[in-house]
């Protein structure tokens, strides 16, 4: 399937029977950037650790989206 997105902003779910489309990683939940600048990152490293990441998890689900520095979107997978 020819797409103009690059690679890297792809995810490709697996598991169907049949082949399953692409689609971007904006299409992802995910919690609201809480910084312009610095999106959802000081919310993942300042004490207590992992807070957020339980809280989104609870939220969106196993995978969800989040925002990085300058903009960059995120992804998480979790296994819990």
């Amino acid at each position: 399937m020819p797409s103009s997105l690059p690679v890297e902003s792809r995810v490709f779910l697996v598991g169907a029977d049949e082949p399953a489309p692409f689609y971007t990683i904006q299409r992802i939940p995910g919690p609201p950037r809480s910084s312009w600048l610095l999106g959802n990152m000081l919310q993942l490293f300042l004490p207590p650790y992992g807070h957020y990441n339980d809280i989104w998890r609870k939220t969106y689900g196993t995978v969800y989206r989040f925002q990085g520095c300058f903009g960059v979107c995120l992804s998480m997978c979790s296994a819990l």
